[in-house]
């Protein structure tokens, strides 16, 4: 649907690099009203996929390369050289989570890859964790914005992968955005046709570990975030009533959270 919509103008050339035959139809002639008027390139052989990825950037003068899926370190490669010789890249990664694609050393090439320096003593010291080996971004990131699909119904966006990454790496909230699909009664729902936006934070609960949590007017971030070493919020907390202090609206993974009423009203009191 991209393929169609970014090359319906004339003046953008778009070029399809297709490996598995799902974007474009096993036929010999593509599917015109799947993809406009956007060329294709076949994937030869096992594994060529990245050199039909050089290729379109070399031959075909593309604005938009359309790629089905980037797996392997090559083709990482080969998308941030097509972005580096001023081209827009449009690509499925498979994961749970931005997140995720940092922590994947075979595959964070495609969000500026990432390496470990050495903060001073002063450096380290400003920060919550007070760790002096930190990782750092080492490049611009191949995509602007990226979409994790969370299911039929449910997405999250972020609009700005440089800033997103960036914060990740500092154990800081990621901002982003929920998206989700809802029927006229304003409930998730397959066949909703609209969509229904809401602000939410990334947040690491250790090295590896990674949560969401959907924010309200009021709700103040420190308070949220829990604990000050990077450690993230205890989900399955309880209050002193024994009630849950937090509800889980999604429990696709990374999970979205947010406070309970009683929880949200305690934040808000403190501000």
């Amino acid at each position: 649907e991209l393929a169609r919509l970014l090359s319906s103008d004339s003046s953008t050339v778009v070029v399809v690099v297709d490996k598995t035959l799902e974007i474009c139809g096993t036929d010999k002639v593509p599917h015109e009203t799947a993809i406009g008027n956007a060329r294709v390139l076949t994937v030869i052989g096992r594994g060529g996929q990245a050199a039909a990825m050089i290729e379109a950037i070399e031959n075909q003068s593309p604005d938009v390369v359309v790629v089905d899926e980037l797996s392997s370190r090559e083709e990482c490669h080969a998308a941030r050289t097509i972005a580096g010789r001023g081209a827009a890249v449009v690509a499925s990664i498979h994961g749970d989570s931005l997140a995720q694609i940092v922590n994947d050393t075979e595959r964070n090439i495609v969000i500026g890859s990432t390496t470990s320096i050495t903060l001073s003593a002063k450096e380290a010291e400003a920060r919550p964790d007070q760790l002096r080996q930190v990782q750092r971004r080492m490049a611009k990131p191949v995509f602007g914005a990226a979409i994790e699909l969370r299911g039929f119904n449910e997405w999250v966006l972020h609009e700005d992968v440089e800033k997103s990454v960036d914060a990740l790496l500092n154990r800081e909230p990621c901002q982003a955005t929920y998206l989700t699909r809802v029927d006229e009664s304003g409930l998730v729902a397959r066949h909703g046709s609209a969509v229904q936006a809401a602000p939410i934070i990334g947040i690491r609960q250790s090295r590896e570990g990674f949560a969401y949590i959907r924010t309200r007017k009021g709700d103040v971030f420190s308070a949220l975030i829990g604990a000050p070493d990077g450690g993230g919020p205890d989900f399955s907390a309880r209050s002193g009533s024994g009630e849950h202090v937090w509800a889980a609206i999604s429990t696709a993974t990374p999970n979205v959270w947010e406070p309970t009423f009683r929880t949200r009203r305690s934040v808000e009191s403190e501000c």
